[in-house]
């Protein structure tokens, strides 16, 4: 099993990361190696456009993250 969650705002602080938590003290679902949360750096999101997307988790990020993860995860 490999759950992933994608967040909004910063990863470490919000829906996902509480879902998770849920789900790995509920009989030991999942553990903390099968889980993947993808969000922003968290970091002050800047006022320039340009570096706004760049602070922001994109469509091609998320696609690399889960292949990465299934990769890494099957070899």
């Amino acid at each position: 099993v490999i759950f992933f969650t994608m967040e909004d705002g910063y990863s470490d602080a919000g829906w996902g990361s509480y879902v998770t938590s849920c789900l790995t003290k509920r009989n030991n679902f999942l553990k903390l190696n099968q889980v993947k949360i993808i969000g922003p750096k968290n970091k002050i999101i800047p006022a320039n456009i340009v570096k706004e997307k760049d602070h922001f988790i994109q469509v091609e990020d998320i696609f690399e993250i889960v292949k990465n993860k299934l990769l890494n995860d099957w070899n």
